[in-house]
């Protein structure tokens, strides 16, 4: 997990300085040959986009990462991160996260924090969960999210929502075409 935060937080702020400019599909499943791993993120020009974005509000970034190159299915954990830009540390002391989905509470596991000191002298945060598939389903049938993170509220936009319908749709694709292979 530590890996996957670190990498995510290089990401960003390499990602800082790309200027994006496309609409593609936000989500990248790569394999890493030499350690036999697989993660599924969102695109380097998605996070770009949502980069821009996490001095507003938090911003929600999925990922999911397995060993080989076949996913583990239906039964596999969802690794949910909120990015978050600001002056100073906002979230260090307390990052309790809270959630509605269609207006009813979703309960959510204990939340972990990292961050960092950029270069700009800006704080990224980074709050990350890990959530069962059926909790990740559950989110990304609502037709509205809502999320409270200490002090600040805040709701997913319908294109936010767009990118975790169709995370989850790139991972079932995935699970599918290991599926016929065998």
């Amino acid at each position: 997990m530590r890996k996957f935060v670190a990498t995510l937080l290089f990401m960003l702020s390499v990602c800082a300085f790309i200027n994006a400019q496309t609409e593609e599909l936000p989500i990248e499943v790569k394999h890493d040959r030499f350690k036999d791993w697989t993660s599924i993120t969102l695109g380097q020009n998605y996070m770009t986009i949502m980069f821009s974005k996490m001095r507003k509000q938090p911003q929600l970034m999925p990922s999911i990462s397995y060993k080989g190159k076949t996913p583990p299915g239906l039964g596999v954990t969802v690794n949910l991160g909120f990015f978050s830009v600001n002056d100073s540390w906002k979230y260090l002391k307390s990052h309790d996260l809270y959630c509605l989905a269609d207006d009813q509470p979703i309960e959510l596991p204990e939340t972990n924090h990292r961050g960092e000191v950029m270069s700009s002298g800006s704080v990224l945060e980074v709050i990350h969960f890990d959530v069962s598939y059926e909790t990740f389903e559950v989110l990304c049938k609502a037709s509205k999210l809502e999320f409270k993170l200490h002090l600040t509220e805040f709701k997913l936009s319908e294109k936010e929502q767009t990118v975790l319908k169709q995370f989850k749709q790139v991972y079932e694709e995935e699970v599918k075409k290991h599926e016929k292979e065998k």
